[in-house]
């Protein structure tokens, strides 16, 4: 990839679900690409916040932006259970954000509370509201009754373009290396190439 492609730690899963994704961030950084990282914290030790806050502070001038990813009130993040270890790591992240080195350090939830998960209210971390869509009408029509939830995707009968880039080059890769289209596809409809076997540039000349 062209090195003004910023490498995005996030799209369809949560990054450190993948046990390689700390070697991931060290080559793509040390491989001088910008990057951001969207994380729930999940499946990262004390051990492995080290090496991980070690890697973004020695390279933090290519942290676009670090986002935290919380359990809300309401219970959208099903998987996620209260431990020692994930606050223990959740404050060593904290203590990167107060070096202010990182270019942008967020909170969030999908909630439209903005209130976190109970178990983490002594932490006294208060957050706007989130309006979320119903990605790409993934969602089933009876969970959208809650409009604090997210709002229907909009109709449209001409052509729309992606607010996030003019160009359609806001990819989501896959482990197997294909390239989907946009963050919003999860039903993989339209997968561009692959950049273990193309060219970078080859995925947008092929789907003009």
């Amino acid at each position: 990839m062209p090195k003004h492609v910023r490498v995005d730690f996030s799209g369809m899963a949560e990054p450190w679900a993948n046990s390689q994704c700390t070697d991931m961030l060290r080559y793509v950084l040390e491989g001088g690409f910008k990057v951001t990282v969207f994380t729930t914290l999940y499946r990262i030790t004390e051990e492995d916040a080290n090496i991980i806050i070690d890697i973004l502070r020695r390279n933090s001038d290519r942290v676009e932006l670090i986002c935290i990813h919380f359990p809300d009130s309401n219970g959208n993040m099903r998987g996620w259970r209260p431990s020692r270890e994930w606050e223990a790591v959740f404050i060593k992240f904290c203590s990167l954000r107060d070096e202010n080195i990182i270019q942008r350090f967020d909170f969030m939830t999908m909630d439209g509370s903005g209130r976190i998960h109970k178990s983490l209210d002594h932490l006294n971390i208060k957050l706007g509201s989130w309006t979320g869509n119903t990605r790409a009408g993934s969602l089933n029509d009876c969970e959208m009754e809650r409009e604090d939830f997210c709002k229907q995707t909009p109709r449209h009968d001409s052509a729309v373009a992606c607010k996030i880039t003019p160009f359609y080059d806001h990819n989501v890769v896959l482990p197997n290396g294909d390239a989907v289209l946009c963050c919003m596809d999860y039903g993989l409809k339209h997968v561009i190439g692959n950049i273990l076997t193309g060219e970078y540039e080859d995925h947008f000349e092929a789907n003009k």
